[in-house]
């Protein structure tokens, strides 16, 4: 991004919690150079091949989990950014993968309706 060259930044802020999902949005303009503003570089997670259905924080926030049409679920380092595993073996796109609450496990589904379970940790 070019947030460092910004004058104005735009913050999106949900402004009603009992609003319908995309509704009850508000949009504000700030100053970059106001106290407390901070500008830091986007990370880049690259390696699917297709379209990424969803991605979801690890419960303990180390990891994110990906599904993407190109049949794989990848495993990121929330921090580094890198992809630290690829679950391939679906034969249909994926649609999901979640977490288990003990992040102990992997649950991943596709398109044709099959369910995986990968260990992880």
């Amino acid at each position: 991004s070019a947030g460092h060259l910004a004058d104005l930044g735009i913050l999106l802020a949900r402004t009603d919690p009992d609003a319908p999902k995309h509704q009850g949005i508000t949009w504000f303009a700030f100053d970059m150079q106001q106290p407390g503003a901070e500008v830091r570089p986007l990370k880049e997670m690259t390696g699917h091949t297709d379209t990424v259905r969803s991605a979801h924080f690890s419960p303990v926030g180390r990891f994110i989990i990906s599904a993407s049409h190109d049949r794989t679920a990848r495993v990121w380092d929330a921090r580094s950014a890198q992809c630290v595993a690829v679950l391939a073996g679906h034969r249909g796109m994926l649609v999901d993968a979640h977490w288990s609450a003990g992040e102990q496990e992997i649950i991943s589904s596709d398109e044709e309706g099959e369910v995986r379970y990968w260990p992880w940790g």
